[in-house]
């Protein structure tokens, strides 16, 4: 009775099944997929979480992701290891880092029309001071006249330039949103679905669980010995203090923001330590671009090639900078360190 209910089905390496619908179990025989057939649940989604809903394998975006690394992989007939690398770095190379540089450009070109802007604030600020004095207007109104024209003024002064600061923000308008759809196919294609989060059940991609590398064989289990984490988790760390050496001194909200992704960075390790290591990969990948892309951002070489204006206070010797200003950090920490043990020793000898 149960052989009549197993049929074999010969596949390729890739297989989109609804793992609502289908168990899968693997033969002995190479490339032989053997399936019993189960309810078919699919009309019922009145109990799909909303994870379930926007994140699973028939999601367009997270379909379309996995496409873009399924042709990558057929296209090269790389290990899976290798071809996560590679499209990864291709993406990166080819989409993040162009809007990176347009970025860049936009916050150049805004910063190069402050001058401009404040000259404007001041003749408007006098502007209004003398009108007040002849219409013998209130204080409130003055104030009010000023905020209105300033905005309009400035308003302007980005139109002409094309400049707008909200331009700037395109970067993790497409980044954020690749990442997530990334992370997500990938998940997926190691068969760890969504609402799944603890039950094997099988993998769209089997290759996966032989195209590794070095200490991760297996795409599809954790990393054994958390290098890879780990790699994720100081690579981040070295983007965010990269750009805590700034030479101004930051504001609050600066410095709190700057805490909470130092947080975030060190919960990633944990969290890319649980999954499956093709994410870990993609991950620690993807951090390792992105902090070359902020060393090569700061190049003024390459700014000047990129067509990025040049800015007041633009150091010639970034690199050098960064380094002397990590050194003065470490030695101030320390200093203060000092300061509060003499501190203490002072306050138990007078005790």
């Amino acid at each position: 009775m149960l052989s009549a209910l197993l049929t074999k089905v010969y596949v390729p390496q890739r297989i989109a099944l609804n793992p609502k619908t289908w168990q899968c179990i693997t033969s002995q025989h190479k490339g032989c997929i053997q399936y019993i057939p189960q309810a078919n649940n699919s009309t019922d989604t009145s109990h799909q979480t909303l994870y379930e809903t926007w994140f699973n394998k028939d999601s367009p975006p997270i379909w379309c992701a996995q496409q873009v690394l399924e042709t990558g992989h057929d296209i090269t007939h790389l290990p899976w290891w290798a071809s996560i690398v590679m499209t990864t770095v291709v993406l990166r190379g080819g989409v993040t880092l162009p809007l990176a540089v347009y970025q860049n450009y936009i916050m150049a070109k805004v910063e190069l029309l402050q001058p401009q802007i404040k000259g404007f604030a001041v003749k408007l600020k006098q502007f209004l001071k003398d009108k007040a004095k002849k219409e013998n207007w209130h204080e409130n109104r003055v104030k009010r006249v000023f905020s209105v024209q300033m905005k309009t003024a400035v308003k302007n002064f980005y139109i002409r330039d094309n400049c707008h600061p909200f331009k700037a923000t395109i970067l993790i308008w497409v980044q954020l949103p690749m990442w997530i759809c990334l992370s997500f196919a990938l998940r997926n294609m190691t068969g760890a679905f969504p609402g799944k989060l603890a039950q094997d059940l099988g993998v769209l991609v089997p290759a996966l669980t032989s195209e590794g590398t070095l200490w991760f064989p297996d795409l599809t289990q954790p990393d054994p010995y958390w290098i890879l984490p780990i790699m994720l988790g100081l690579t981040n760390l070295m983007v965010i203090e990269m750009h805590a050496l700034r030479p101004t001194k930051p504001s609050k909200f600066q410095r709190r923001v700057t805490i909470f992704l130092r947080c975030l960075s060190v919960a990633m390790v944990p969290i890319a330590a649980s999954l499956p290591t093709a994410m870990s990969l993609y991950w620690t990948v993807s951090s390792v671009f992105g902090l070359g892309q902020n060393l090569l951002l700061k190049s003024p070489k390459f700014r000047r090639i990129s067509r990025i204006p040049k800015i007041h206070g633009e150091s010639a010797t970034p690199y050098r900078d960064m380094v002397n200003s990590a050194k003065d950090k470490v030695l101030r920490t320390n200093r203060r360190k000092d300061t509060v043990t003499s501190t203490q020793r002072d306050r138990k000898s007078v005790v």
